[in-house]
C-alpha cells in the first residue's frame, strides 16, 4: 500500500493559500501576520499576539511554513515534496511522516531564531519541512559501505557525511544565489532535526 495522504493534503493546503495570496497586498499582509519573525519571539511572551499582529509568536512556527514568497518559491517546494515526500511517507507511514515534517519546519524556524534572534525578515515556506524529509530519504537510501570514523557508529559517519553534503550545498547557493535571500540556517536545522528523526523509524 502506498501511502501518500501527508503529501496530497501539504501540496493542497499551500496551493490553496498561495492562490488566496495572489494579490501583492494580501499576499505581503498574509506574510507579515503568519510568517516566523525571529525578532517578535524575542520581545513577545509567546502567546500573546502583540500590537498590530493577530497571530501569537509561538504559532507562526506552525503558519509560516504554509506560506511562499512567489511562484518560484512554492513550485520548487511542491516538486520536491511530490517526489521526495512520497516516496518518504510510503516508507514512515502518514502519522510519522508528518511528525517528521513539522519538527523539521519548527526546528529550522528555531534555528533562524538562534542565529539571528532580533531579525524582522518573515521566515516563510514549506523547505524546513521538506530539508527534514529530504535529510530522512538521504540517511534511509542504499549507499556503499560507510567505513566509521573513528569510534563512530556507521549511523554517525553517515550523519555527519550527509550534514557537511547539505551544508556544502546550502552555503553555496547562499553564496552564489545571495538575491534569493535563502534561508540557510533554517535548511540546516530542518535537515539536522529530519536526521535525527530517523532514531523513530527503528
Amino acid at each position: 500500500m502506498k501511502y501518500r495522504f501527508a503529501v496530497i493534503c501539504l501540496m493542497a493546503v499551500n496551493i490553496i493559500i498561495f492562490l488566496l495570496t495572489l494579490v501583492p497586498q494580501i499576499s505581503n499582509y498574509f506574510i507579515l501576520q503568519g510568517g516566523f519573525i525571529p525578532l517578535r519571539l524575542s520581545q513577545t511572551p509567546i502567546f500573546e499576539t502583540g500590537e498590530g499582529f493577530l497571530i501569537p509568536p509561538l504559532l507562526t512556527l506552525f503558519t509560516s511554513t504554509f506560506l511562499h514568497g512567489g511562484f518560484f518559491h512554492l513550485l520548487m517546494n511542491m516538486l520536491l515534496l511530490g517526489i521526495i515526500g512520497g516516496i518518504v511517507e510510503n516508507i514512515t507511514g502518514t502519522r510519522k511522516f508528518l511528525l517528521i515534517y513539522f519538527c523539521g519546519a519548527f526546528a529550522g524556524c528555531l534555528a533562524e531564531f538562534a542565529v539571528n534572534p532580533m531579525s524582522d525578515l518573515p521566515i516563510i515556506g514549506a523547505s524546513g519541512g521538506i530539508s527534514a524529509i529530504i535529510a530522512v530519504q538521504m540517511m534511509l537510501m542504499p549507499a556503499k559501505a560507510i567505513t566509521p570514523w573513528g569510534g563512530l557508529s556507521v549511523y554517525w559517519t553517515r550523519f555527519i557525511q550527509l550534514t557537511l553534503l547539505w551544508a556544502i550545498l546550502n552555503f553555496g547557493m547562499m553564496l552564489f544565489l545571495s538575491d534569493m535571500n535563502i534561508a540557510v540556517y533554517a535548511h540546516m536545522g530542518a535537515f539536522i532535526a529530519g536526521l535525527l528523526s530517523v532514531k523513530l523509524l527503528k
